[in-house]
């Protein structure tokens, strides 16, 4: 009996995996964005995994997305609670795993370039609030429309486009200045 449970449990471990890697990097690229800490991300990340193991429900999704981006950033926001941090504005530079478009790798002058565009966006993305970054982060760069990000975020999807609105003003400037 013993046996088949330990087999049983593996096989299951062995699907879980099998369904979770290919949404793992989408999830620390935005558990990056939203916490702006490798450290931070890495945990979150790792929480959330260890949670989603124990739901066989979630092998059944055929899109699991939104649910799964869903749960990174309720496990984000529970984890920021307990650090006892604030979800606010945060000026943190991390190294962006933006992969460098054909054109930036052609010559040093367009990489760096492209490096500077980065670093500059990341540099303001950072000086957003928490509210105005997600918003950022979900639309803009993870491709949510404004009802998933109103699911998502327990938010109106009318208070999501006035959030976005002023995101994207509050970057244009930060950006223009710079």
């Amino acid at each position: 009996m013993t046996l088949m449970l330990f087999l049983s449990e593996r096989k299951q471990r062995k699907r879980y995996e099998q369904f979770i890697s290919p949404h793992v990097n989408h999830l620390y690229g935005l558990a990056c964005r939203f916490s702006q800490s490798r450290e931070d991300a890495e945990d979150i990340t790792q929480d959330l995994l260890i949670k989603l193991f124990k739901q066989q429900k979630l092998l059944e999704m055929e899109n699991p997305r939104a649910y799964l981006s869903r749960a990174l950033y309720n496990q984000y926001v529970d984890y920021m609670r307990k650090q006892g941090r604030h979800l606010g504005s945060v000026d943190i530079d991390i190294d962006n795993e933006v992969p460098a478009p054909e054109a930036a790798a052609s010559s040093p002058e367009s990489a760096a370039e492209f490096d500077l565009n980065v670093s500059s966006l990341d540099s303001a993305l950072g000086k957003l609030s928490s509210d105005h970054r997600d918003i950022v982060i979900l639309h803009d760069i993870e491709g949510f429309t404004y009802d998933e990000i109103s699911d998502l975020l327990k938010i109106a999807p009318g208070t999501a486009k006035s959030r976005h609105h002023r995101a994207r003003t509050t970057l244009k400037a930060a950006l223009t200045r710079q």
